[in-house]
């Protein structure tokens, strides 16, 4: 009976875990001290694309890869599922339109909050004009193909563009991701 028992208790804690891995995320992410990014529903523009992206993630010594793939849809919103180089999914957001993020965390992997991916999609493919109707304590500009998310004149966060592939590097959080479109 013991052993039912603990079964019964495990199998209801990775119930509760999964149910409060899916509860609404916050909307607003912080990119630096006095300075958020509202994740909001995607501009006009971008409704009805599907990408699909290689994300080479270096941060101190350490690379990573991963897959992201991402749609958006005037029907469904954001949907964003990202996985490990093996096709492993870590976890999956979505963002009904005019509604709240869930996600859900598939591979206890604590470094990763799905709502940061995303921000950092935004910042590199969402045109710069809603950006900057998102952002708060500072502004990102756009030369050519490279970005600048700045505050007075610090500068956070760049983006540049060459052929297939894009490069954030964040300054303040010390990371860099190289964005490389699948075919």
């Amino acid at each position: 009976m013991p052993a039912i028992v603990n079964v019964i208790l495990i199998i209801s804690g990775m119930l509760i875990a999964g149910c409060a891995s899916q509860l609404p995320q916050h909307e607003t992410v912080i990119l630096a001290p006095g300075i958020t990014l509202n994740l909001a529903d995607p501009p006009d523009s971008l409704t009805a694309d599907n990408l699909q992206q290689i994300l080479l993630v270096e941060h101190q010594d350490e690379e990573h890869t991963l897959v992201a793939q991402l749609d958006i849809s005037k029907d469904t919103g954001i949907k964003l599922i990202v996985m490990t180089s093996q096709g492993v999914p870590i976890f999956n957001l979505h963002k009904p339109l005019g509604e709240p993020i869930t996600s859900t965390k598939i591979l206890p992997i604590n470094d990763i909050d799905a709502r940061y991916i995303l921000a950092d999609i935004m910042l590199v493919h969402w045109p710069v004009t809603a950006l900057n109707k998102q952002l708060n304590g500072a502004v990102i500009t756009q030369e050519n193909v490279s970005r600048e998310l700045h505050n007075k004149n610090i500068q956070l966060i760049t983006i540049d563009s060459e052929n297939e592939n894009t490069t954030l590097i964040n300054y303040h959080r010390d990371y860099k991701i190289t964005f490389k479109k699948v075919n």
